[in-house]
């Protein structure tokens, strides 16, 4: 019997399961039964709080699929939701991406670093009759950011044309597709993630959605609002490091055992 705990960000949600005390780490074959949303709990994937020898605790993320992000941003955010009561300060999280810093800021959104953003190559996406533009972006995980025009919906977009990019022949392990419309109060965002689909909201998908508009001069300050299917992110990008931070809100919902 496994206790867990489910929280969720933006609609993006996950079961934690402390493996710190006794509990047995869950495989990747459990994983997948238990986000299962008809014959398991339901989640976009599993997040595993271990010990950590260089931070307060280690975040390890199973996908729905059963396949091993190295980042997860909104899981990250939940996972310093479920940390924050041991702590009750500034505190830090081992990630296969690195080791991140998390806050609880006054609004009562979470705070948490993602690291630095690499900017890839330019390239392009065919969306039906039309090709536009595309850059590759990296924040541990891999990230195509596409730059659509105004016109149809962003999330009919994403269901039509995420599946056969997500396995673009350019990106050998697969890539998150972002399907971005930058305006002038927000960027709009809708993310088709590797390993678990269409969800309501993509952390890091943001962060590589930010640091690629900023990039290309398409916003006009370091802190970029993002607007995704679940609600909005905030992001803060460093000129000096090049580091983005996401802020938002994470929630327990409820727990049991497994």
């Amino acid at each position: 019997m496994t206790p867990f705990v489910k929280y969720e960000g933006l609609g993006n949600d996950f079961q934690i399961v402390d493996v710190r005390a006794d509990t047995l780490k869950p495989t990747r074959e459990q994983a997948i039964v238990w986000c299962d949303r008809r014959r398991g709990v339901g989640g976009d994937g599993v997040l595993l709080i271990e010990p950590s020898e260089t931070a307060h605790a280690r975040m390890t993320g199973i996908n729905s699929d059963g396949s091993v992000p190295e980042m997860c941003g909104n899981g990250l955010r939940c996972g310093a939701a479920h940390l924050w009561p041991e702590v009750q300060g500034e505190f830090q999280v081992e990630t296969d991406a690195g080791v991140m810093r998390c806050l609880l800021r006054e609004d009562g959104t979470y705070e948490v670093g993602l690291g630095p953003v690499t900017i890839g190559e330019e390239t392009d996406a065919q969306l039906g009759d039309t090709v536009v533009k595309g850059q590759a972006a990296s924040t541990g995980n891999p990230h195509w950011v596409l730059l659509v025009p105004p016109g149809d919906d962003l999330m009919s977009i994403a269901k039509a044309h995420g599946p056969r990019l997500g396995q673009d022949a350019r990106f050998p392990e697969g890539v998150n597709v972002g399907f971005a419309r930058p305006s002038a109060e927000r960027v709009d965002l809708v993310v088709y993630e590797r390993g678990a689909g269409h969800t309501l909201a993509c952390g890091t998908g943001a962060a590589a959605c930010a640091a690629v508009v900023a990039h290309r001069g398409l916003w006009p300050s370091d802190t970029v609002d993002i607007r995704l299917p679940g609600g909005d992110l905030q992001v803060i990008l460093s000129k000096e490091t090049g580091e983005a931070r996401i802020a938002g809100p994470a929630r327990r919902v409820f727990e049991g055992v497994l």
